[in-house]
């Protein structure tokens, strides 16, 4: 078969679409609500038409910032500009994460790029003067082969996602300037009219740091979505935020590395989604997630591991009747502890479907810890849990991007040894976000620390 392009020549082929308001009409079509979007775009565009090159948009962590990001991209390719970097963090799984959900955009046109589709490109097609979304790592090998080869490309904005994190220059004191924020001021090219977008939940340092010349008067702070779960929340200061906090919170001894405390909440969790999916059920099956830091060594990661192994293990032979009696009532004894911990008005009943339901599904169970040697395949599944009880181990890389959809308890035991780092704790903040059942959510952690970690978001 052949096809006919007579009438094509000298003809405009398509017509020029208008991907903000695609994106924006598609997320509607979802019952999405977009009046934060909307509002967080037209203050970056009023901020772009007085002039401004270097600025800041900032918001609390999970708010929808990633949200904001996609829109904001549509935006600029309907205002023209021809080259979109995207940068963030140095981490192949973040990264991953970030770009899986520009590319599922059926509204973005030009789909997303990554760096190697780019250096790996013919030069011929660099040369040409098309839209494009370029994602990559802030990673000096990954910035220098990048500057290299869209050094073609013009009408440039770079969109820095953790733009606190590695782009600030730490040598200014020293009139010296970090491999990383030397080569993301290349990417920009300021002096030809480039313009540098940084995105974070904590902004201090690159006010502090004048990062990229940036204007703190321009900088847009981004509300959060309906429904959000943020620091009023669980950091409430007022009585009339306190009213509307009714998550569960446990206070640690200090001491609360113990590994008894991780046992006692592991059996919570296992409880409350017991809970959430029998006596409390309005729907389908829903699988949680246990978010567990305790620690940034891969040994801390191992020896959690193993204590909620071990759980898991012992709850599966009482399954299986492979437990001796003593043992059994022993671990019976335990949860009976923790049940009415949960909930003093259940029903000998709606306790015994409870227990069922735990040595049913006990194993469906993976315990991932999300800082080893397989990351990419783990923070996937620790942050979008695919069975009904999902523990996600982890270190630094819980303090960055991550959002872990789904979580229902959180056991925060990691001992601070000198100064608090503002912007590191405010990001630790994992269970923000969109939790609708906020009233079974756990925070388990030592009082000394929340203590802390809630005057720093008062600051």
């Amino acid at each position: 078969m052949t096809y006919s392009t007579e009438g094509l020549a000298g003809r405009k082929y398509r017509k020029k679409r208008a991907l903000y308001e695609e994106r924006i009409n598609g997320l509607r079509a979802v019952n999405l609500n977009t009046d934060h979007i909307e509002r967080g775009i037209e203050d970056i565009q009023a901020v772009l038409d007085k002039g401004g090159r270097s600025f800041v948009v900032y918001g609390e962590p999970q708010s929808g910032k990633t949200e904001v990001m996609i829109a904001l991209t549509c935006r600029l390719l309907d205002k023209g500009f021809r080259t979109i970097f995207i940068i963030m963090n140095d981490n192949t799984e973040l990264e991953e994460q970030n770009f899986k959900r520009f590319l599922r955009v059926k509204e973005l046109n030009p789909s997303p790029s990554s760096h190697e589709d780019i250096v790996n490109s013919d030069e011929k097609y660099l040369k040409k003067d098309i839209p494009r979304v370029i994602f990559c790592r802030k990673n000096v090998k990954n910035l220098e082969k990048l500057i290299h080869a869209c050094r073609f490309m013009g009408e440039r904005v770079v969109i820095d996602d953790e733009a606190d994190y590695a782009s600030v220059n730490t040598k200014i004191n020293k009139d010296k300037q970090t491999a990383i924020n030397e080569n993301v001021e290349k990417l920009i090219l300021a002096k030809k009219g480039g313009i540098y977008i940084g995105v974070t939940a904590t902004p201090g340092r690159l006010d502090l740091n004048n990062t990229f010349l940036n204007k703190a008067s321009d900088w847009v702070f981004i509300e959060p979505y309906q429904g959000y779960k943020g620091k009023s929340f669980f950091f409430p200061e007022t009585k009339s935020q306190q009213s509307l906090s009714d998550y569960i919170l446990t206070k640690l001894p200090e001491e609360g590395d113990d590994k008894q405390y991780l046992v006692r909440a592991v059996y919570r969790f296992l409880i409350r989604v017991s809970m959430l999916n029998t006596v409390l059920k309005d729907g389908d099956m829903r699988f949680f997630s246990m978010l567990i830091h305790t620690g940034v060594k891969k040994n801390d990661h191992q020896v959690d591991k193993q204590t909620v192994d071990k759980v898991v293990s012992e709850l599966n032979d009482i399954a299986e009747g492979n437990l001796a009696d003593e043992k059994t009532n022993l671990i019976i004894e335990k949860l009976e502890n923790e049940i009415a911990k949960v909930d003093t008005h259940l029903s000998d009943d709606e306790r015994e479907v409870i227990f069922n339901y735990i040595f049913d599904n006990i194993g469906k169970t993976q315990v991932l810890v999300i800082n080893s040697d397989e990351d990419k395949r783990n923070v996937e599944r620790g942050c979008n849990p695919l069975v009904p009880f999902t523990f996600a181990i982890g270190g630094n890389i819980v303090s960055r991007g991550l959002t872990f959809n789904n979580l229902l308890s959180f056991f925060f035991s990691r001992t601070v040894k000198g100064k608090f780092q503002q912007n590191t704790y405010i990001q630790r903040a994992r269970m923000f976000g969109n939790r609708s059942y906020t009233n079974h959510f756990e925070l388990a952690i030592p009082e000394n620390l929340f203590v802390h970690w809630a005057e720093l978001f008062s600051d």
